[in-house]
C-alpha cells in the first residue's frame, strides 16, 4: 500500500526521500484498482490503462482529458505524489527509481517541464481548491523568470544563501540556478544554501521535482539522495513571526497579490499591514531580512498613500523599478492563472523591484506598454528606459519617460491646479471625464452614456475654459501615467492636475465643444454600452502646443505625444 506521510517544515522533503528509498509506491503485484468512491473507472467506462510488465495496473495520462481524470480518481493530493514520481522517472530513468501506479506521455508537449507550473493552475481549477483562489496566485512565465534571475544573478555572491519566497512550481528559482554554473549549483544545494518558501506543500514539492530532474548530472542516484536532504523546504506562511530568512540570503519573489486575511492582519506589526495587501507585506518582510531581492508585483504601491508605509521601508535601500502596462499587453503573457478567474485576461499592471542595498535610492521606469511581439525587445532594453530621478523617501515615485523629467518639472511649478478652479456645487459650467482611460483621457462639455465617469463644475466660465483644453490635452493622460495609470483615473489625482496660464483658449474650447458630436465612440463593458469621445489626434496636439508655449517649452511635442502610442519600438527613439 501507498505510504502516507505527515508534512513538516524541515528539510527532509519526505515526498521524494520515499521515492528514493522505493517504498512511496503500490506494490507491482497488486492488481487491485485505484479505489475511486464516486465509481468512476466501472460506472463511466472512460478509464484509460494499460498492465505493466510485471501486472501491475497503470493509469495512463496521455492528455488533458486524462490528466483531469486522474486527479478525480486519486484525490489532489495522492495524484500529485504519483505524478512527481512518475514523471520523474520517466524524464530520469537513470534515477532508478520503482515503477508507479500511473504512467505519462511525456511525448506529449503539454508535459513538458516548462508548463508543469500552468498544469498545476489546471489542476488547481478543476479541483475546486477555494484556498488558492484566495491567496491570488500567479504564474511567471520563462521570460520574466530570466529577466528576473538576470537581476539577481548581478547582486549574487557566492557566499550568499538563495531564497525564493512563494516559489510555487518552481520557475524562478530554476531561471536563477541555470544561470549558475552547475558545478556551483550543486555546491550551493550541498552547503544547504538554497531555501524555498511556500504555504503550498504540493506546488514546493514540483519545485524539488524540476530542480532534481534538471541539475542532477546523468547517472548520479547518490547525488539525487543527497540533494533531497540538503534543499531547505519551508511549509508555511512565510507572514508568520517563526519563519524568517537566514543571514546573506538573497531573494527571489513572486508573493501572493489577494487582500491580507483579516487572521494574519490582526497577528501583524509590520508597517504595510494597513494596506490590507499581501504583496506589500511580503515586500516589506522581504526587504526588511534579505541581503538583496528581486520581487515581481502589482505597480500600485509606487503611487497613492494608501502605500507610503511600503514606500517608505523601500526607501532605506535602493535599486530599481520596471513598471509594466498590461495593454495591449501583459508579463503574464495576456493569461491571468490565478483560480476562479472569470477574467481570462489579465489585470494587473506589474513592477519587478530590484532591491540593492549597497545602492540609495531607486531609478523607475515608465510604464511600458508593449506588444506580445516585442518582448524580447521589452527585455532586452528595458534599462535603458530607467529615469534619471532617484526616488528615497515616501512620497509618490512618478513613472515618467526620461525625455519629459523636465517637462513635468516645469508643469509642476504652475502657480494653479485644477482644485483650485473647482466650484462647490454643481452649476452649468459642468466636464465629464470617463473614469476608464485606456490611450487618452476626455473632457466633455456633454453628458456621456456610460457606467462611470467623474463630473467636475468650474467655477466660472474662464475656469472652464482652461480646464477643458488642459485636460483635453495629452497633459492630464501624462499626469495620470506618471502618477497612477491604474484601471481608472480617480477624481483625486485628476484635481491635481498643475493648471498652466494659458493665453487665448477659448477659439480652442469652441473648436472642442464643436467636434464632440462626431467623435463619441462606443464600447461594451460588462454588457453595457459605454460613451467616450476621441478627440482628432491633430487637435490634440494644437492643445499641446498651446500648453506647451504657456511653459516656454520648444520641441517636445513629439515626446510629450509618444505617452498615447501602444508600439514599444516606436517609443523607444524618445523615451531612451
Amino acid at each position: 500500500m501507498t505510504m502516507l506521510t505527515k508534512r513538516t517544515n524541515e528539510s527532509s522533503n519526505i515526498l521524494f526521500e520515499k521515492a528514493a528509498n522505493y517504498d512511496f509506491c503500490i506494490a507491482v503485484n497488486d492488481k487491485t484498482k485505484p479505489q475511486n468512491k464516486c465509481g468512476f473507472y466501472d460506472a463511466l467506462g472512460l478509464f484509460s490503462g494499460v498492465l505493466d510488465a510485471a501486472g501491475g495496473y497503470v493509469a495512463k495520462i496521455c492528455d488533458l482529458e486524462s490528466f483531469k481524470q486522474q486527479i478525480d480518481s486519486y484525490g489532489f493530493d495522492k495524484f500529485w505524489q504519483l505524478f512527481i514520481k512518475t514523471y520523474t522517472n520517466k524524464t530520469r530513468p537513470d534515477l532508478e527509481l520503482s515503477p508507479s501506479e500511473i504512467d505519462i506521455d511525456i511525448n506529449n508537449p503539454i508535459f513538458d517541464i516548462e508548463n508543469i507550473g500552468k498544469l498545476y493552475e489546471i489542476a488547481l481549477e478543476h479541483a475546486n481548491k477555494i484556498s488558492k483562489k484566495e491567496l491570488g496566485q500567479y504564474y511567471t512565465p520563462k521570460d520574466v523568470c530570466n529577466f528576473m534571475a538576470d537581476k539577481f544573478i548581478a547582486l549574487y555572491e557566492s557566499k550568499d544563501n538563495i531564497a525564493d519566497v512563494c516559489c510555487g512550481t518552481g520557475n524562478l528559482i530554476i531561471s536563477a540556478l541555470e544561470k549558475l554554473p552547475a558545478k556551483q549549483t550543486i555546491e550551493l544545494i550541498n552547503q544547504k544554501k538554497l531555501f524555498l518558501y511556500d504555504s503550498d506543500y504540493a506546488a514546493m514539492q514540483l519545485a524539488i521535482m524540476k530542480i532534481c530532474i534538471l541539475f542532477i548530472p546523468k547517472n548520479n542516484r547518490k547525488l539525487f539522495k543527497g540533494i533531497l536532504n540538503h534543499i531547505n523546504c519551508i511549509d508555511g506562511n512565510f507572514l508568520s513571526k517563526s519563519i524568517n530568512l537566514p543571514e546573506n540570503t538573497s531573494v527571489i519573489s513572486n508573493p501572493p497579490y489577494g487582500k491580507l486575511p483579516q487572521k494574519i492582519a490582526l497577528r501583524l506589526s509590520c508597517k504595510t499591514f494597513k494596506t490590507k495587501d499581501m504583496y506589500a507585506v511580503f515586500m516589506e518582510k522581504i526587504a526588511a531580512q534579505s541581503k538583496n531581492a528581486v520581487i515581481i508585483s502589482p505597480q500600485s504601491f509606487l503611487g497613492g498613500c494608501k502605500f507610503i508605509s511600503l514606500r517608505e521601508a523601500l526607501s532605506k535601500f535602493g535599486g530599481q523599478v520596471y513598471v509594466f502596462d498590461n495593454v495591449p499587453a501583459s508579463v503574464f503573457n495576456g493569461k491571468k492563472y490565478g483560480v476562479f478567474n472569470t477574467n481570462t485576461s489579465n489585470s494587473v499592471r506589474a513592477a519587478i523591484t530590484v532591491i540593492n542595498k549597497k545602492q540609495n535610492g531607486f531609478r523607475i521606469t515608465p510604464m511600458l506598454r508593449f506588444k506580445n511581439t516585442e518582448r524580447k525587445f521589452l527585455f532586452d532594453n528595458a534599462d535603458k528606459f530607467l529615469g534619471n530621478n532617484v526616488y528615497a523617501d515616501n512620497n509618490p515615485w512618478l513613472k515618467i519617460p526620461k525625455c519629459l523629467e523636465k517637462l513635468v518639472l516645469d508643469l509642476k511649478q504652475s502657480k494653479q491646479k485644477a482644485s483650485d478652479l473647482i466650484a462647490d456645487a454643481p452649476n452649468a459650467y459642468k466636464i465629464v471625464v470617463p473614469s476608464t482611460p485606456r490611450y487618452f483621457i476626455t473632457g466633455s462639455s456633454k453628458n456621456l452614456n456610460r457606467s462611470s465617469a467623474i463630473e467636475l463644475y468650474a467655477k466660472d466660465k474662464k475656469s472652464f475654459d482652461k480646464l477643458y483644453v488642459v485636460i483635453n490635452s495629452t497633459f492630464s493622460y501624462l499626469w495620470w501615467r506618471i502618477f497612477d495609470g491604474g484601471i481608472t483615473i480617480k477624481k483625486e489625482t485628476l484635481l491635481s492636475l498643475p493648471i498652466p496660464d494659458i493665453e487665448n483658449v477659448l477659439p480652442f474650447v469652441n473648436e472642442g465643444i464643436k467636434l464632440e458630436g462626431s467623435c463619441v465612440i462606443n464600447k461594451m463593458n460588462a454588457g453595457k454600452n459605454n460613451e467616450n469621445i476621441k478627440l482628432p489626434e491633430k487637435f490634440r496636439k494644437e492643445l499641446n502646443s498651446a500648453v506647451l508655449s504657456s511653459l516656454n517649452i520648444k520641441d517636445e511635442a513629439e515626446h510629450l505625444f509618444s505617452i498615447h502610442s501602444n508600439n514599444l519600438k516606436d517609443i523607444f527613439k524618445f523615451w531612451t
